[in-house]
C-alpha cells in the first residue's frame, strides 16, 4: 500500500515522494542502501521479510516504485513471487524507459500478486499493471503537471477520492505543498489519510527521491510507532546527465 507523487522541477529533472503504509505485524523495514542490481547500481530501502523493495533509483537515473492493486471486491491472489521483487527486477537492466521490454522480460504476471509499477527517467513515464495474469503498459512524456497514484488494501477506489481530493486543493504544487500532501492526516476517518492509520497498518516511512545537477539523493524517513520523530537515512547517487537525458 502506498501513495506515490511526482513534481516535475526544472531542467527535465523531477522530484518522487512514497509513502509506504504496511501492516503493524510486519517487521520495521531497512534503511536504503547501495544494492548491486543486475548490471546497474541502485539504492532503494528493503523489506526485511521478503528481502525485495517498492521504490528505488539506479544509476542511469531510472526511478521506480510499486503499489500494489487492489480492485474493490478482489480476493487477494496467492502467489510464489513476492512483489518486492519488481523494483529490484525492474532497475537491474534498464536506463531508460525506452527500455521496458527488459523490465517486462524480468517479470512474470503469473507468479506474483496484482500490482501497478510507475517507471520514471528524465523525459518519459511508463506505467505498467499486472492484473495477475497479464500485463497491460502505456509510456508518456513526463507531464509537467504533478502525478499522484495511491493504493489501499480496503480497496484502491476507496481511498483514491479523499486523497486526490487533499492533492487538488494544495497550490502551487511545489516542493513545500508536495511534502504538506504527504503527511495529509484525514480529519474524519484515519484510514483515508495520505499519512493514513487503522488498528491492522498505518504509514510506515516517506521515501523521497530528488534530482538535482547530476546527482540522485534519496532520503528514507522511517517512523517508528511509538517515537517522537522519525529517522532519516540520505545516500546519493552520482548520475550521467547530458541535454536533457541519461546517459
Amino acid at each position: 500500500m502506498c501513495t506515490v507523487s511526482v513534481l516535475s522541477t526544472p531542467q527535465s529533472r523531477f522530484r518522487l515522494v512514497c509513502n509506504r503504509d504496511e501492516s503493524r505485524s510486519r517487521p520495521i523495514e531497512n534503511p536504503p542502501s547501495l544494492i548491486k542490481c543486475g548490471d546497474r547500481l541502485s539504492i532503494m530501502p528493503t523489506d526485511p521479510k521478503s528481502g525485495g523493495s517498492w521504490v528505488g533509483v539506479n544509476d542511469a537515473g531510472l526511478v521506480a516504485t510499486l503499489l500494489n492493486l487492489n480492485p474493490q471486491g478482489s480476493a487477494p491472489l496467492n502467489r510464489p513471487a513476492t512483489r518486492g521483487q519488481v523494483v529490484p527486477l525492474s532497475l537491474s537492466r534498464a536506463d531508460t524507459v525506452s527500455s521496458r521490454e527488459l523490465i517486462l522480460e524480468s517479470l512474470d504476471p503469473l507468479h506474483m500478486g496484482r500490482f501497478r509499477l510507475i517507471v520514471l527517467d528524465s523525459q518519459n513515464v511508463v506505467e505498467i499493471i499486472s492484473d495477475g495474469s497479464r500485463f497491460h503498459s502505456s509510456i508518456r512524456p513526463r507531464p509537467e503537471a504533478a502525478m499522484v497514484f495511491t493504493s489501499s488494501s480496503l480497496g484502491d477506489e476507496v481511498v483514491a477520492p479523499q486523497r486526490l481530493r487533499a492533492f487538488k486543493k494544495l497550490h502551487p504544487f511545489d516542493e513545500a505543498n508536495q511534502d504538506a500532501f504527504h503527511q495529509y492526516r484525514c480529519p474524519n476517518n484515519s484510514a483515508m489519510g495520505v499519512m493514513m492509520s487503522r488498528a491492522d497498518a498505518r504509514t510506515t516511512s516517506r521515501t523521497t527521491i530528488d534530482f538535482k545537477e547530476e546527482q540522485a539523493t534519496l532520503s528514507h524517513l522511517i517512523f517508528h510507532e511509538h517515537a517522537a520523530e522519525g529517522v532519516t537515512t540520505r545516500l546519493t547517487l552520482s548520475l550521467a546527465y547530458s541535454l536533457g537525458g541519461w546517459t
